[in-house]
């Protein structure tokens, strides 16, 4: 039997844990900046709606075709071992990244590929993160973790952004931030070395490394999620959400598209500083409320009032024009966050940590396929 978590939500697992989470996703930020992924990929480059929705396609599909099979390997071997190692691969490839993009002349298609590699590997790193969240925390703590980890790296990715461009600006040298993001995937692997070999799960790892019966893995842990009604729920309440998200995003993205750039520039940083808002207010919000309310029905209430509160700014939309945005943006970030915690919180309660791995890879593959597809239909319309 594994030993229970301890009582204390600030014990060292969980520091432990959330500090690999947030050396990683700043090392995230330096690396987007370093090798010019948001020049080449961000919707800033992006001369219409179509070219917008096709780069979020190109970005966030690829990984839905391997998921699953990522998450056997985090159901069958070491969750921490996958963290070490993971981080280093990525370092690895960030490196190699910043060769191929260098100037010879030569075509960038591999950097692209390259760069779509490392961004498959720190999502199967996050839902790594998540299967082992159970594992230092207790089941009455995990909201207030969940509410806090995925926040907290958000603003750590924003932070590796603000450093990246802060160091470019200074040295005038992407290979300096490069390395500064690989130096920081190297310390998130030191990091979740600290852990014992067993301590994040799975509990019963394979004796058999060979992936002959990965498909059959796969198929079982989908039927296993299907079979765990608070967390298929949730996921589908969620995925729902980020299909209505999805195409708003890309409303806005076209709005932005049609202004003039001052105009345009200043929408979008109100929107994106409010949407962030929205989160924040969610991840200090939730944990308060659940002492009182149970978290379905939290979700239950805010969620009606978000939708209220949608349904008013869409029929005031003449008369208040881009304040519309901003409401809907602190809307769509504190539900969806909300949402995003409830998720986590019920997979993590209902499903058995041996499947674990495959349920936060298909959770992955929803949250990202749901949001692109959301964006197509927008496009459709």
């Amino acid at each position: 039997m594994p030993p229970s978590p301890p009582a204390s939500l600030w014990a060292s697992g969980f520091r432990r844990l959330l500090a690999a989470r947030l050396v990683a996703q700043t090392g995230d930020g330096l690396f987007q900046v370093g090798v010019a992924w948001l020049v080449l990929l961000s919707p800033d480059a992006q001369p219409s709606p179509a070219a917008f929705a096709g780069a979020l396609a190109l970005v966030l599909l690829p990984f839905s075709f391997v998921g699953p099979f990522a998450g056997v390997l985090l159901d069958r071997w070491s969750r921490r071992q996958a963290l070490v190692l993971g981080q280093l691969a990525r370092a690895a490839v960030v490196v190699c990244v910043a060769v191929t993009a260098l100037p010879t002349g030569l075509p960038l298609w591999p950097a692209y590929v390259l760069v779509l590699v490392a961004l498959g590997l720190n999502r199967v790193l996050l839902a790594a993160l998540s299967a082992a969240l159970p594992h230092v925390v207790t089941s009455e703590r995990l909201v207030t973790a969940n509410a806090i980890a995925p926040t907290a790296g958000t603003i750590a990715l924003g932070t590796g952004i603000g450093l990246g461009a802060v160091i470019l600006g200074v040295t005038g040298s992407s290979p300096v931030v490069i390395a500064v993001a690989v130096a920081a995937y190297v310390c998130a692997a030191g990091v979740a070395a600290a852990f014992d070999r067993s301590a994040l799960g799975p509990h019963t790892p394979s004796r058999n490394p060979i992936l002959g019966s990965a498909a059959g893995d796969v198929i079982s842990g989908l039927r296993h999620l299907g079979a765990r009604q608070p967390a298929a729920t949730a996921l589908l309440r969620l995925s729902a959400f980020r299909l209505l998200f999805g195409a708003w995003t890309l409303v806005v993205f076209t709005l932005a598209l049609g202004a003039d750039p001052p105009a345009s520039s200043e929408v979008v940083t109100a929107v994106a500083v409010t949407l962030a808002a929205g989160y924040v207010l969610a991840a200090l919000l939730t944990p308060l409320v659940v002492r009182r309310w149970r978290l379905g029905r939290w979700v239950a209430v805010l969620a009606a009032a978000g939708t209220v509160v949608l349904a008013l700014t869409i029929a005031l939309a003449p008369a208040l024009g881009a304040v519309v945005l901003v409401v809907q943006a602190l809307v769509f970030g504190l539900v969806g966050q909300t949402l995003k915690i409830h998720t986590d919180t019920q997979v993590q309660r209902h499903v058995d940590d041996s499947y674990l791995g495959r349920a936060f890879t298909v959770y992955d593959i929803c949250f990202n396929v749901a949001f692109v597809g959301g964006a197509l239909l927008a496009l459709a319309t």
